[in-house]
């Protein structure tokens, strides 16, 4: 989802990942609340996650079970 390693990844491992960015994301705004860095990341996570189609979102979650969730708005 994120970064250059992740066009190398299978589908099933970047949607494994895409959880433990926003895990770790979020972890990290606890910890260093005032890191601009953090929210940048977060941010772009979410754009990310969604700009995913409805249709690729219903394909994924049919194959892989369930999908990270997130708006324009959070983002």
């Amino acid at each position: 989802m994120l970064g250059q390693g992740s066009k190398s990844k299978q589908t099933k491992d970047k949607i494994r990942d895409s959880f433990m960015i926003r895990e770790h994301g979020e972890k990290a705004c606890e910890l260093a609340p005032k890191d601009p860095s953090i929210f940048m990341l977060l941010g772009h996570w979410c754009l990310a996650v969604a700009s995913v189609s409805a249709m690729e979102r219903r394909g994924a979650a049919m194959l892989f079970g369930t999908l990270p969730v997130a708006t324009f708005d959070e983002a």
